[in-house]
């Protein structure tokens, strides 16, 4: 028994002097654990940039323009995997050798931990040879790969992710060449002494594939002769994928669709041609949306719009458009949209309407039609030219209507030609972060109908969202409009001139109020606008965005009259909350003028 104690006390002793040592070297890390990140730095990384080294990690700190967010909490059990998935990423980046070692710097007073990552890179390995051993699926196939991947080439670092890419594309180009069923693998060998790797591509191309015979199913109304003519293969050409992607998307700009998918019936044994089938399914023919909303300018909002596809011919679509608003105290639009008219890329629509506006110079019934076509130029570009004609009621008061430059009639003609174009690529629809979008459209006023004005007139809306992180948006808007009379007149009708201020427009003014006024100090618009927006987007909370802002612009008399001197200014922040439908918008601006004023709407700005 005594040999027993005498054995369990020197454990005993053991144990607590271990203890006391653990304490003592790792007492740092333990107090540590409620520490908050400041900050995360790289040293050593010299051929990888620290932002692409940010990405990998688990660990984060907020940044200076996320003074929202709350920091984490240090952990060392993610610091260690931190430490191990850097090694992993350099390795992929052909750092086989890599050394990662982490160093933390503690700030008692302030409780936080800084980390820094120390990288010993060592000599990468690097691309020797490629080789392409080709396996022809018929003897009579030649197949010529191209040197695609231009940075998997010899004497470059050789990177994992460069090696899937070139396989990638590989199997594109054979998939666009008539080569459907391929396979490719690759082998890798890799000198250590001279820190080198051979890369071989194995490429089975599986035999050359035509189209075959194409069924097109799920088309209960719509005749097939639409949707053959909008098929970019026919029976016996070669197959390439980048025909099939084309008709989809061709089929699917119809616009009678829900979807479309074009594939290869997979039921039938492929010899040397592969039967496909083009499987829709319509959209709904007879359609109603109805929508309410308010707004602190249009206040109370209600719309229709009622929607009837195959018209004249099953791809047709009407549409019957109503509205009603404090600014619209009634709008009815009748629409008649044909794609394919005249061509694959252009669309007839016509339209006829009646609306009443109300503006702060003025009230103005309008009825008329127009008649446009709009053309498909290239990848999220169009352009459109049109006719229209309208018979306008005016009322203004008298005051006004004998002001020096306006002299106007209140009963008249108006017929424009127009034409314009259009590029967008921004993105997502209703938060982009990317992407830039233009419109321009000009009008000439004054030809033919005895119209009683003659104008012309050119607005250019540009817009611009770079995205700084995910998240934090900069968008910017810059919108710039020049009319003038011509063929002897000399006004310009009121309706027609440029007015600023309001929700969309510059905020330190409410709707239509910047703008040259009357005698009596009642906006009666000009002939020259500028305007210009800024606005820094970030997130707060979970479904809600904040918004910091400037504008400024001004609206002058004259044609080509942009004195940058009179410019107005309005700063302001505002909140987005995020819905399906879109953003409701809550913006508090105030103007140089020092007068505040405050929007409620729907949709961004811009």
């Amino acid at each position: 028994m005594q040999m027993v104690k005498s054995q369990l006390k020197s454990k005993t002793i053991w144990t607590l002097i271990l203890s006391i040592c653990f304490l003592l070297c790792f007492s740092p890390l333990l107090a540590q654990t409620n520490y908050k990140l400041d900050k995360i730095t790289f040293s050593g990384n010299h051929m990888i940039k620290q932002k692409a080294l940010s990405k990998q990690i688990n660990e984060e700190t907020t940044s200076k323009f996320e003074f929202w967010k709350k920091r984490d909490i240090f952990d060392s059990n993610i610091l260690e995997q931190d430490v191990e998935i850097l090694k992993t990423f350099y390795q992929t980046e052909g750092f086989l050798n890599v050394e990662v070692k982490s160093q933390t710097t503690i700030n008692e007073k302030k409780e936080t931990i800084a980390i820094e990552f120390v990288i010993v890179e060592n000599e990468p390995i690097k691309i020797n040879q490629i080789h392409y051993n080709i396996i022809s699926g018929t003897p009579q196939t030649n197949v010529q790969i191209p040197e695609i991947n231009e940075t998997l080439k010899s004497q470059n670092r050789f990177r994992d992710n460069d090696l899937i890419t070139a396989k990638k594309q590989f199997a594109e180009f054979l998939l666009n060449n008539g080569f459907p069923y391929q396979n490719i693998s690759h082998d890798l060998s890799v000198n250590t002494s001279d820190r080198t790797v051979d890369v071989t591509f194995n490429i089975d191309c599986g035999g050359v594939f035509t189209f075959g015979e194409t069924t097109i199913t799920g088309n209960k109304r719509t005749a097939a002769f639409y949707i053959e003519k909008e098929m970019g293969f026919e029976a016996g050409d070669t197959f390439d994928k980048r025909k099939l992607e084309r008709t989809q998307q061709q089929v699917m700009d119809l616009g009678v669709f829900q979807f479309v998918t074009v594939k290869s019936r997979a039921d039938e044994t492929p010899t040397d041609s592969i039967p496909m089938e083009i499987m829709v399914k319509e959209a709904t023919r007879f359609n109603v949306k109805f929508g309410v909303g308010y707004g602190l300018e249009e206040q109370f909002r209600i719309s229709a719009d009622i929607q009837k596809l195959g018209f004249f011919r099953s791809i047709d679509r009407f549409d019957v458009y109503l509205k009603f608003s404090k600014l619209e105290p009634y709008q009815i639009d009748l629409k008649l949209n044909q794609p394919r008219f005249l061509g694959m890329k252009n669309k007839l629509i016509t339209n006829a309407y009646l609306k009443k506006q109300v503006a702060p110079a003025y009230t103005i019934k309008r009825y008329g039609a127009a008649i446009k076509i709009q053309r498909h130029l290239f990848k999220d570009a169009n352009g459109f030219s049109g006719y229209s004609y309208e018979r306008n009621f005016l009322d203004a008061d008298e005051s006004i209507l004998n002001e020096e430059d306006i002299q106007q009639i209140t009963e008249y003609d108006k017929a424009n030609i127009l034409f314009g174009l259009t590029f967008d690529n921004s993105a997502p629809v209703f938060f982009p972060n990317q992407g830039f979008s233009l419109s321009a459209v000009t009008t000439l006023a004054g030809y033919g109908f005895n119209s009683d004005f003659h104008y012309y007139q050119i607005l250019t809306e540009a817009k611009k969202y770079y995205g700084i992180t995910e998240n934090i948006v900069i968008a910017g808007k810059v919108k710039l409009g020049i009319m003038d009379p011509t063929r002897g007149d000399t006004f310009t009708p009121l309706e027609e001139r440029f007015y600023a201020g309001g929700s969309n427009s510059i905020r330190g003014w409410s709707y239509g109020q910047l703008s040259p006024t009357s005698d009596s100090n009642i906006p009666i618009g000009g002939n020259s606008l500028l305007e210009n927006s800024v606005e820094l987007r970030f997130p707060i909370w979970k479904m809600i965005n904040g918004v910091i802002f400037t504008d400024f612009g001004n609206v002058w008399s004259e044609s080509y009259h942009y004195n940058l001197r009179d410019l107005r200014y309005a700063n302001g922040v505002g909140l987005r909350i995020k819905t399906p439908i879109g953003p409701i918008r809550l913006d508090g601006a105030i103007s140089d003028e020092n007068k505040f004023q405050f929007f409620l709407g729907i949709g961004q700005a811009f």
